[in-house]
């Protein structure tokens, strides 16, 4: 999942997406190439940015690890101008509410103009008359 709307690649990264999959940005542009022995090779020019190469990857035949292992790379080689993190949990150090005390904090009023809910809907069967 992407937070946020900017992802840029930086000028100048190389990276693989699984075996057969390369992925170099020069400026703004990615080119994203599939070598397959036995098959013509695919290759996808793309806006640098995570999302787009992410979704060039799949589009040419990649799968998750793929991508994921793209990603890895990026961000190890400072290719990434966004956080990476994977199964992320907030800690005492980052700023961030664990999702306990985000929780705690959200009203728990129900507002008054609140439809109930009908009867029955909530057992999943309809009520005898």
């Amino acid at each position: 999942v992407f937070f946020g709307t900017e992802h840029d690649v930086a000028d100048g990264l190389r990276a693989e997406a699984g075996g057969s999959i390369v992925v170099v940005v020069e400026g703004d542009t990615a080119t994203v190439s599939r070598f397959v022995p036995g098959q013509s090779d695919q290759q996808a020019e793309v806006p640098a940015t995570a999302e787009r190469i992410v979704r060039s990857i799949i589009e040419l035949g990649g799968t998750y690890p793929d991508a994921v292992q793209f990603l890895q790379q990026a961000s190890a080689a400072r290719g990434l101008t966004s956080r990476l993190a994977f199964d992320a949990l907030p800690d005492e150090l980052d700023g961030r509410p664990s999702i306990h005390q985000e929780a705690s904090t959200r009203s728990r009023d129900i507002p008054d103009d609140a439809e109930p809910a009908a009867a029955g809907a909530d057992r999943g069967g309809d009520d005898p008359e």
